[in-house]
């Protein structure tokens, strides 16, 4: 790649071919509210010259702790062209991470968003008198500078080439451990991924995207730049609980998502089940549900199945794919491992899923693309230029274009996560098939030794459960214990009754398989989540381990009283 910004250049373009085409709607309770490509362009101009005259300059490390929408997207636009490191906070940060991450990555700036964003930010930078300048987007009630404000009154173009090895911006790692670790990325590096998003899933000029994960998060990152490289306007849900609606509304040809949100629109499904009425609706509803369960190919079918796959697709599917919008090409699944029976039963109605691998040091390491969809186990094959391998205790390590360059202010840790021959050390366990497709297993760092000497891999564990509806979370102990046992959230939609059953069956099917050191023998139902708030999952939804020990240490206590 040569040149500046690969980025910064493809908006330009988008902003000088069509002007008035729409890069960014909110979905709003009063209406949509879009963005040109032109407004977006100009206005990023300006405010790139608006934070240089406040003294930002190349280098210079700013955070933003605000919503996802436009004016983040505005910010990250802006400081690209000025050249300076954007450090994007996790929108659901209290005080607490917010003190514990700032001190860290010392900020010359720091970007909030209205109401509790900039209230908790004065608040942590007056307790901690670290010194930062504060600034919002928006008229606040808080005495600081509004950056809107700054951007209508300048004049100057503040835009700037950034070299391709200049820092882009600093991703913050969910910190499973309690130490939040920054990861310094090149505007090569996300130029890059997007370059080759573009390759992997094209997508023609004025199809839609929607975004849910939070812009903190790297692989939403970089598909929101490959979504605006290529002409594709990007839709913003009011709340979580307008979800659905702004689907229906936006219509979106791509979208990034959770296996938990793919495990919720199959619930739904399946709640529409009636198994005792005999009418005919209903009988062709409960038939559709079934073969998109239990037929295990995806298409082409033979002469029998394509003719009950067209009635269903003609009378069920279709309404379905509906509430999706009706136009879905790719749904991206990340973040955690998909349940095969659920990834057939969504490409069985039509509706594809591709699984993706990533970490924030990393981007995108594999993903199923175009092609693979007759596998619906791992997470794809290497992406793009990125090679991989499995070292001799089993750790997929990776090297790539797309890679993040170093820890912010951690010398030693960068140089311990790389091997002397430049790959990357993931901490992740997995396999590669003969077919280069990979399997992502578990953490290095969660396996533990049990008292019987095996060792075990609670993650693998904690994902079977799972794939029970009954199940919502789990968390396996056993480390310098006589004996495995689990904690279970239930899920919320499920009475008690049917929840105890669904869980002893799903337990007995896991024990059925594994040899008596690895069974569960002991497991508690808890109706208290796992959360951000109580410190006991990340901002990603991680869950800290070593935090959980401590926190239910009195119900996993329990758990082994009288028991040897």
């Amino acid at each position: 790649m040569s040149g500046g910004s690969y980025i910064i250049q493809r908006i330009r373009e988008q902003a000088a071919s069509s002007p008035s085409k729409t890069v960014f709607a909110e979905h709003k309770k009063d209406g949509i509210r879009e963005i040109s490509f032109h407004r977006y362009n100009e206005e990023s101009d300006r405010l790139a010259a608006a934070v240089r005259r406040m003294g930002i300059t190349t280098g210079d490390i700013v955070a933003s702790y605000m919503p996802n929408g436009y004016d983040l997207n505005l910010l990250d636009l802006a400081l690209m062209k000025a050249g300076a490191v954007h450090a994007a906070l996790f929108p659901n940060y209290g005080r607490n991470e917010l003190a514990q991450v700032l001190p860290y990555c010392r900020p010359q700036l720091v970007v909030c968003g209205p109401g509790m964003f900039i209230s908790n930010a004065v608040k942590v930078t007056q307790e901690l008198a670290g010194g930062w300048m504060l600034a919002c987007m928006g008229a606040s009630a808080q005495q600081v500078p509004d950056l809107v404000s700054l951007l209508q009154n300048e004049t100057t173009p503040g835009s700037t080439e950034p070299g391709l090895s200049d820092y882009y911006a600093v991703y913050l790692t969910s910190g499973t451990t309690g130490n939040v670790k920054g990861a310094l990325v090149t505007h090569a590096a996300i130029s890059e991924t997007v370059r080759e998003m573009r390759n992997v899933f094209p997508l023609t000029e004025g199809s839609t995207s929607l975004s849910m994960a939070p812009f903190s998060v790297s692989s939403e990152r970089c598909l929101n730049y490959y979504y605006q490289c290529s002409g594709v306007a990007v839709h913003y849900p009011a709340s979580m609980e307008s979800l659905i609606q702004t689907i229906a509304s936006a219509r979106p040809s791509i979208f990034l998502t959770s296996p938990l949100f793919l495990e919720k629109v199959k619930k739904n499904v399946m709640d529409k089940r009636n198994l005792q009425s005999r009418s005919v609706k209903d009988r062709i509803l409960n038939g559709a549900i079934a073969f998109a369960l239990l037929n295990s190919r995806i298409r082409p079918y033979g002469k029998i199945t394509s003719f009950r796959h067209f009635l269903y697709d003609r009378i069920v599917y279709k309404k379905i794919r509906g509430v999706l919008g009706g136009n879905v090409r790719y749904i991206m699944s990340g973040g955690a491992s998909s349940n095969p029976e659920t990834l057939r039963f969504f490409w069985n109605m039509g509706i594809p899923v591709y699984e993706g691998y990533g970490m924030t040091e990393c981007h995108i390491i594999a993903v199923n693309k175009p092609g693979d969809e007759n596998t619906l186990s791992g997470v794809g094959r290497p992406f793009g230029k990125t090679e991989i391998r499995v070292s001799d205790n089993g750790e997929i390590q990776c090297r790539s274009p797309y890679m993040f360059s170093q820890y912010l202010s951690l010398e030693e840790i960068t140089r311990q996560s790389f091997t002397t021959d430049g790959y990357f050390r993931t901490g992740d366990i997995g396999t590669i098939d003969g077919r280069g497709f990979i399997s992502v297993t578990g953490r290095i760092k969660t396996l533990f030794k049990s008292m019987s000497g095996i060792y075990i891999n609670p993650e693998s564990i904690e994902y079977f459960l799972m794939r029970s509806p009954a199940v919502a979370q789990a968390v396996v102990i056993g480390e310098n214990r006589p004996y495995l046992s689990a904690i279970i959230l239930p899920s919320p939609e499920m009475g008690t009754a049917e929840v105890l059953d669904a869980v002893e069956t799903q337990v007995k099917l896991f024990n059925s398989t594994r040899v008596e050191a690895e069974q569960i023998r002991e497991y508690a139902i808890t109706e208290a989540p796992f959360s951000v708030e109580s410190g006991e999952m990340t901002s990603n939804q991680k869950l800290r381990r070593d935090v959980i020990l401590k926190s239910r240490a009195e119900l996993i206590n329990s758990l082994y009283e009288n028991n040897s």
